[in-house]
């Protein structure tokens, strides 16, 4: 007797999902036939150091010395494409299959959490269907590869935490070091996370000594292992620091920011008052500190220094500042719609959407600003707004629900999607909020589950009630 061969709905979505993820680049390229409308300003400060790495084996900027403000996570993947002659396209192919990766683990996730195959479902369709994850995979950036990485790291954790397997500490925390040298955004993580878990685990008395043993283990391996690129760092240029990225988001996105409450202007304002207009990757650091403040530095490694110690400086003076706009980005962050493209009034005038521009110019100037929107652009914005407003709600309904058995997971999940949050406060491009998606789809499908059971079970009770002989 033949077997029924059956295919689960949630693969239907997958499918969608992957044509989605196809056609979009596919749709660009055929309407200007080019592909300049998947590189940024940064795309470049990528390719050259993965050409380094191909014709020497060293990891070099533009002017040939090391580069110490990009990590070789990325440009690796961007070798194949170079080697091909087709880095944007072959690029954006391994991207496309990276985001569907992401889709494919948040369902694996949410299953392994919460052993619920319609919450599993509904995370594969708010995650299928994001435009934060659809628009960045034709993007050569570094957000793709880093989610569908770390996304994988956090399924192996919570495996981990599910089954107290070794083998799941020492995948995941491999995973999470790879996601790191793609993209330093990481970089904490570790210190935060593992001390959160202890004391969480002891608080549901789980934490046992082996536990104990195998959290350290993955936090010294963390540490060790992107010590390794500090060391390069050091010996080849004497910049004792990770990335010097790190740096200049310390002082041009959170000093700004902190500075822009001192002084009571947009933050916007601030950027453009403390860049001259300028740039600050690579060489051009120099010549904006020497326009902007009038010091002339005779290396990158004295400028980088300095503008950390400024910022360490104004942060630690304005305390509560620093507080206040953190609590701000991470509203607006996690509220905020997509911004497209043809917006020409929210992506000129605050890259941080209807919540950056209500607190900088108020409600009458902030509508009158609306006005002049892309109708366009403005909807697309608000019909996402909606929709993430939506899928919070869903996400607060997962965390009091009292029916969740998996406890240690869902507050897994939860770090980090308050971790990206909080370091992304003071950031204005939205593909910040590009690792915080998973997150909010995980969590928020469970909600939604149980809203639909809730209603369901509902509607059935009152279908009883209203045929009481049937």
């Amino acid at each position: 007797m033949k077997k029924n061969f059956t295919v689960k709905p949630v693969y239907f979505l997958l499918a969608i999902a992957f044509l989605l993820r196809i056609l979009i680049p596919f749709h660009a390229y055929h309407k200007t036939h080019s592909f300049e409308a998947s590189k940024t300003f940064d795309t470049q400060t990528y390719i050259t150091p993965a050409k380094s790495l191909i014709n020497n084996f060293t990891f070099n900027d533009e002017d040939g010395k090391p580069d110490i403000n990009r990590t070789p996570g990325y440009p690796i993947l961007l070798i194949p494409g170079i080697l091909l002659g087709h880095v944007e396209a072959f690029t954006i192919f391994l991207q496309v299959l990276l985001s569907c990766l992401t889709v494919f683990i948040v369902y694996k996730i949410s299953l392994e959490i919460f052993n619920d195959e319609k919450a599993a479902f509904f995370s594969v369709m708010f995650s299928g269907f994001s435009l934060e994850l659809l628009a960045n995979t034709s993007i050569l950036m570094t957000e793709t590869l880093f989610t569908s990485i770390f996304s994988l790291f956090l399924y192996f954790i919570i495996r981990y935490l599910n089954e107290k397997r070794l083998k799941y500490i020492l995948i995941s925390v491999l995973l999470l070091v790879i996601s790191i040298y793609v993209r330093p955004a990481g970089y904490l993580f570790a210190l935060l996370f593992i001390p959160f878990m202890i004391v969480w685990l002891l608080y549901k008395k789980e934490l046992t000594q082996k536990i104990l043993i195998h959290l350290i283990i993955f936090l010294v391996i963390t540490v060790s292992l992107t010590y390794l690129w500090q060391i390069r760092n050091k010996t080849l240029t004497g910049y004792t620091r990770f990335s010097a990225v790190s740096d200049v988001v310390l002082y041009y996105n959170e000093a700004c920011a902190v500075l822009s409450e001192v002084e009571g202007i947009p933050q916007w304002k601030m950027s453009n008052k403390m860049l001259n207009n300028s740039t600050v990757i690579g060489n051009y650091l120099l010549p904006t500190l020497l326009a902007t403040e009038k010091i002339q530095f005779s290396n990158n490694i004295e400028a980088y220094s300095y503008i950390r110690g400024k910022a360490i400086k104004i942060i630690l003076n304005h305390p509560l500042y620093f507080a206040k706009v953190h609590i701000i980005g991470m509203y607006r962050i996690l509220t905020s719609g997509w911004l497209p493209m043809s917006s020409n009034i929210l992506r000129t005038f605050s890259f941080r959407g209807i919540t950056g521009l209500l607190k900088d110019y108020g409600l009458k100037e902030t509508f009158n600003m609306l006005s002049h929107e892309n109708p366009k652009a403005l909807l697309i914005y608000l019909i996402t707004h909606i929709g993430m407003a939506l899928s919070l709600v869903f996400v607060v309904i997962t965390l009091f629900h009292k029916g969740n058995k998996n406890q240690t997971g869902t507050i897994a999940v939860l770090i980090v999607g308050l971790y990206f949050s909080f370091i992304s406060g003071t950031i204005w491009d939205m593909r910040a909020k590009h690792p915080i998606i998973p997150s909010i789809c995980i969590l928020g499908g469970m909600g939604m589950s149980i809203v639909y059971n809730t209603i369901i079970r509902k509607w059935m009770s009152f279908k009883s009630n209203k045929n009481p002989n049937n």
